[in-house]
């Protein structure tokens, strides 16, 4: 049997500060962190609607059954902290269709990117 390993999975870490902000996501960016685990998106961070059949949705739909994220209309959001890569987590906030650049669409408190602020 074929194991698929998550992108997006429940963080080990918790009570930390947001230090990175994409729409409605707040997260905190770790440039030392392996790197399918450089950003955890923090509670209360939205998520949008992604294809039933990407990897996106089934890592989605695990952590609604771990109660990590709750799925709320065609969004959903995130009750727990959850870990995974800048542009992972970036097209998990941004949804369907769009296959972003991490690094270039979390924004420090600044404003700037991270690629702009040399945090990469």
């Amino acid at each position: 049997m074929l194991t698929i390993k998550a992108k997006l999975k429940p963080a080990p870490q918790s009570n930390l500060t947001a230090n990175i902000f994409l729409n409605d996501a707040t997260g905190v960016y770790d440039s030392s962190a392996g790197i399918y685990e450089r950003v955890v998106l923090l509670p209360g961070s939205i998520l949008a609607k992604h294809d039933t059949k990407g990897w996106i949705y089934r890592d989605l739909e695990s952590l609604v059954r771990s109660e990590h994220v709750e799925k709320i209309g065609n969004q959903y959001k995130v009750l727990k902290p959850i870990v995974g890569s800048t542009s992972g987590t970036a097209a998990a906030v941004l949804g369907e269709g769009v296959v972003p650049n991490g690094f270039d669409e979390w924004k420090l408190a600044t404003g700037k990117s991270i690629n702009e602020s040399g945090e990469r």
